[in-house]
């Protein structure tokens, strides 16, 4: 029976294989087979800038065969002693773009959307994981392939040739919340409030990613970013939708039951005004519920962690923030100990995964000095959890 393993563990294997293309290897292709919008393309990218390479992106199915051919040119050949009319080909343009790319640095060809192929790309695939050319035309020495599609036929998947499929490691995926976190949506700018929604367990688990349909929305990972994108727009230019209004954005990109709970939440966290409490122009103000201590401490971690970026050099402005950061825990920490825990251990992931050295430290320097009893409380088992050794 077949299953799916995370993006975040696949992709480590993939990556190897992709070593081992370019060193000359016998080894099957990566084919990542998953939902769309779960972060395949993103995360590749991602691990192939941390190995120092290039990113040929290409959705192969969607090209005309014609360009795949290259240009005709006719040429005299000598047949039987007779001179007679030819033809030859110019170099595809995929490959005089592999050319240009793979010139400096080695090459990653990730070919998109691949259950799209017609029979005649599917030919032209056969040649390209058989002889590593195309039309004759070899592609680069210190150039690899990855896969990505899938074979669901709401997505339109057509039948692969066995012969293609039994020259790639198939490994069906899924999306996966901490890394596309971690090293996608913190790093690009994904909205807070969204964050802070599916860094709850109970909406994560419920909502980050849902069955793929055909008539309606779903979440995922790229419809969350969008929706994230939109709401950062609004919010730039002031724009403060009513409640109706939000349900009806939200539920256009990821469905009606997710827009539901987003949308109380959204207007729970705008509650907190949190970016002016760090920004040193609202006070503190520590909600009574623990509901309400959730969404503000969870409001807090995803502000600083975007501040951290944002101010990644302005040592004046991450010391402040690191001071205000400390006291709200500190504050949370007084009535509700294991939020503020969950914030800390949050941190202490976070660190690890955008390798912004020392922040976890620096935060638990301040809250000693502010609150020595409560920082020892709330950080003493965290370097020693079980969620963080899997990190």
């Amino acid at each position: 029976m077949s299953y799916s393993m995370s993006m975040k563990d696949v992709i480590k294997i993939a990556m190897a294989q992709v070593h081992m293309q370019l060193t000359g290897k016998d080894v099957a292709i990566p084919y990542l087979q998953g939902p769309p919008g779960i972060g395949k393309t993103q995360i590749s990218l991602v691990e192939a800038m941390k190995r120092n390479m290039n990113m040929f992106h290409i959705h192969f199915g969607l090209i005309p065969v014609e360009e795949i051919s290259g240009i005709p040119l006719p040429k005299e050949i000598i047949f039987h002693d007779k001179q007679i009319k030819g033809t030859d080909w110019t170099i595809p343009e995929i490959l005089s773009k592999s050319y240009e790319m793979a010139s400096e640095k080695p090459l990653l060809i990730f070919i998109d959307d691949v259950h799209l192929c017609s029979p005649t790309h599917m030919s032209l695939m056969f040649e390209m994981f058989t002889e590593k050319s195309l039309r004759g035309f070899p592609f680069p020495k210190n150039s690899a392939f990855i896969l990505a599609g899938n074979s669901s036929s709401k997505a339109g998947a057509k039948t692969m040739f066995s012969a293609i499929v039994n020259r790639c490691a198939v490994y069906p995926v899924e999306a996966d919340f901490d890394y596309w976190k971690s090293n996608y949506a913190i790093r690009t700018g994904v909205n807070k409030k969204v964050l802070s929604f599916l860094s709850n367990e109970r909406y994560q688990q419920k909502f980050f990613t849902g069955e793929e349909l055909i008539n309606s929305p779903w979440p995922s990972p790229r419809a969350w970013t969008r929706l994230g994108n939109l709401l950062n727009e609004m919010e730039d230019a002031n724009l403060k939708p009513s409640v109706n209004e939000l349900s009806y954005y939200t539920a256009a990109h990821v469905g009606n039951e997710a827009a539901a709970d987003f949308s109380s939440f959204y207007n729970l966290y705008s509650e907190t005004e949190i970016d002016a409490v760090f920004d040193g122009n609202k006070k503190i103000e520590i909600p009574e519920n623990n509901s309400g201590k959730y969404v503000y401490g969870i409001s807090a971690v995803n502000e600083y962690c975007g501040r951290i970026i944002k101010f990644d050099k302005d040592n004046k402005k991450i010391n402040n923030n690191i001071s205000i950061f400390a006291d709200i825990i500190i504050e949370i920490s007084k009535t509700a100990s294991e939020i503020g825990f969950a914030m800390m251990k949050e941190m202490f992931l976070v660190e690890k995964a955008l390798k912004k050295d020392m922040q976890y430290t620096l935060i638990k320097k301040a809250m000693r000095a502010k609150d020595p009893l409560i920082e020892s409380k709330i950080t003493s088992d965290i370097i020693n959890s079980s969620t963080c050794n899997e990190n």
